[in-house]
């Protein structure tokens, strides 16, 4: 943007107007580019971080979603093995019932 100052003290009136007016034109539609390019850069940045919120809304219901399966399987596999141990627990307090039943058939034989 370049202003005119070409004026001095012996500038007449309405040539100093015409001078200082064109300065304030140029000024304002330098000003207006700006403002222009401002809210076209403001609009673009709007969409990109909308953009944006959307990728991460998206990566995020995806990943509660694999944590919610993963956290579904474990429990599951959990399930399992405590079913497991409690079967084995029940099988081992059988198997020491016989061995206790055998040992003291055994005792009582030997006593007799």
């Amino acid at each position: 943007m370049n202003l005119n100052f070409n004026f001095n003290a012996k500038t007449l009136l309405s040539k100093w107007w015409t001078i200082v007016r064109d300065n304030f034109q140029a000024i304002q539609s330098e000003f207006n580019t700006h403002v222009s390019e401002f809210n076209t850069a403001k609009k673009d940045l709007q969409k990109q971080i909308s953009n944006e919120v959307s990728a991460r809304e998206s990566a995020d219901g995806a990943l509660r979603q694999s944590i919610e399966s993963e956290a579904d399987m474990r429990s599951r596999a959990d399930t399992a093995l405590g079913e497991r141990v409690d079967s084995e627990a029940s099988e081992r307090k059988k198997a020491d019932s016989a061995l206790d039943g055998r040992l003291y058939a055994v005792e009582k034989k030997a006593h007799t």
